[in-house]
């Protein structure tokens, strides 16, 4: 997924030149029809069109010959207690009961910042620095393109509701976790029919 990093972003200051991974996340991930992507983006369909071809030949250049295989989407019963024991280990403030399942391999990524971190020796203070230190935690189990996902929602010291935070895709290898891919859009949670605000 840090190839996620190297599609193309259009300027700030330009809305209608769109960032490219917006569109591959629309297209691929949410399976948005190319008509339901160019009206969110408000641009044509032949461009939101132009834009995926892009988006997927520079991902393609970028991914890793390695790549594990992609759950089916009706997870086993390992995957779900995985599923569960992530979600479990951010509502109790617990990263090291994530970094004890991660592959030596893992990969952390957080889309948009283009922030990524390989290895679990990398990935592991990132999370004992900063799990704690982002409040408290509620956590729902979703699905994107047939992987495992949980929507993440974070309710800081100075509030009493739980707001959107990050919808985090997971890559799991047996009883391993092998890629987490964060994406802290909090845009994204309508359209898996989720709530901005608890």
């Amino acid at each position: 997924m840090c190839g996620l990093d190297e599609l193309p972003q259009g300027p700030r200051l330009h809305p209608k030149r769109f960032p490219g991974v917006v569109v591959l996340l629309l297209r691929d991930v949410l399976s948005f029809s190319a008509t339901e992507t160019a009206e969110l983006l408000d641009v044509s369909v032949p461009a939101a069109n132009s834009a995926l071809q892009r988006a997927r030949a520079t991902l393609a250049r970028h991914r890793r010959p390695d790549e594990p295989r992609r759950p089916d989407p009706a997870s086993s019963a390992a995957e779900q207690a995985l599923l569960q024991r992530y979600m479990r280990a951010h509502e109790q403030a617990d990263p090291a009961a994530i970094v004890a399942v991660l592959r030596e391999d893992a990969r952390l990524t957080i889309s948009p910042m283009g922030l990524c971190w390989d290895g679990r020796d990398e990935i592991t203070q990132p999370f004992l620095d900063n799990m704690g230190a982002l409040e408290t935690w509620r956590c729902f189990p979703t699905a994107a393109n047939g992987q495992l996902a949980v929507a993440n929602y974070l309710r800081r010291w100075d509030d009493d509701t739980y707001k959107a935070f990050t919808l985090v895709v997971l890559t799991v290898d047996g009883d391993a976790l092998v890629e987490m891919a964060t994406f802290a859009t909090p845009e994204l949670f309508a359209a898996f029919d989720l709530p901005r605000v608890l």
